[in-house]
């Protein structure tokens, strides 16, 4: 082989490394989650109180909460598939009961807990073992935190948003999302 084909060759793989590199680590893809905006955000830092976050309390901490849950499940091919997923991942359901019975009052004391109240009640469509189904729920609460993406599981609620108490029971909702968002917003807010 020559040098001047031996170039040729190795310009074209570091080309194709190149595109590579750049669509796996810069093109982000996303699974949008069907809401509405939030009525109220209540965080847990390790404890059952909580501190409420509205339009009216805060409006700036608000809409900055509001934009990062939007995008709570945009991230990077690379980080989507590192973590297990794929590039037509939907939201499911934790059927099998993977991680159990997981409910607020579990996950509120040992991590910083996230919970999003809904005026209205909100819909998801998830893919369970090929199957669609449709959960049905007033709000949600997640532990949050500023690692890399991963399954994110959300426990849901069908207590309208009225009432005070909510109970979070059943199957949670699994999401592949980033929370660092979410959590880097709190921590600036000085929240935690």
């Amino acid at each position: 082989m020559t040098y001047k084909k031996f170039g040729i060759l190795s310009l074209c793989i570091l080309t194709v490394i190149a595109i590579t590199s750049f669509v796996l680590g810069f093109i982000k893809t996303d699974t949008k989650l069907n809401q509405t905006k939030p009525l109220a955000f209540y965080i847990y830092n390790h404890s059952t109180t909580s501190t409420q976050l509205t339009s009216e309390s805060n409006n700036k901490l608000y809409e900055k909460l509001c934009s990062e849950l939007e995008n709570i499940t945009t991230m990077t091919i690379a980080n989507r598939l590192i973590q297990g997923g794929n590039l037509t991942e939907e939201p499911t359901q934790d059927i099998s009961q993977t991680y159990g019975e997981v409910t607020l009052n579990l996950i509120k004391f040992e991590h910083i807990v996230i919970e999003v109240i809904f005026e209205e009640k909100q819909q998801q469509i998830v893919n369970v073992g090929g199957n669609h189904k449709m959960l049905e729920y007033y709000s949600l609460a997640f532990a949050i935190d500023e690692t890399a993406p991963r399954l994110n599981v959300m426990c849901l609620s069908l207590t309208p948003s009225a009432n005070q108490n909510k109970v979070y029971n059943g199957s949670p909702m699994l999401v592949r999302s980033t929370t660092s968002g979410l959590f880097n917003t709190i921590r600036e807010a000085e929240i935690v």
